[in-house]
């Protein structure tokens, strides 16, 4: 958890090769960028917070992939595009973009 830090630059392009992460939240930091498409890889992902950063480009179709996701919140972003689909995701409970 790195929530609300001076953490800067991007996400790093390989972390869907962390595929035992089971919480990311690295809301109020001044992480910029897209959201890379391998973030799907993240089956046991749990809770996705990223709020109040300066994230655009789309959220990655790969996200449908996420069959663990409880929790995606990603309000104050600058996202483009269309939303996944997230309607196969039996465990969402909490999605605010």
């Amino acid at each position: 958890i790195f929530y609300s830090n001076e953490l800067t630059g991007v996400i790093p392009p390989n972390i869907g090769a962390m595929t035992e992460l089971d919480w990311i939240d690295i809301s109020v930091t001044n992480i910029t960028g897209s959201i890379p498409s391998n973030i799907g890889n993240l089956e046991k992902l749990r809770i996705l917070i990223m709020q109040s950063m300066s994230l655009t480009g789309a959220l990655p179709q790969s996200m449908s992939n996420l069959v663990n996701l409880e929790e995606f919140l990603a309000e104050d972003n600058s996202f483009v595009g269309s939303i996944p689909d997230f309607s196969n995701l039996p465990k969402l409970q909490k999605l605010v973009l």
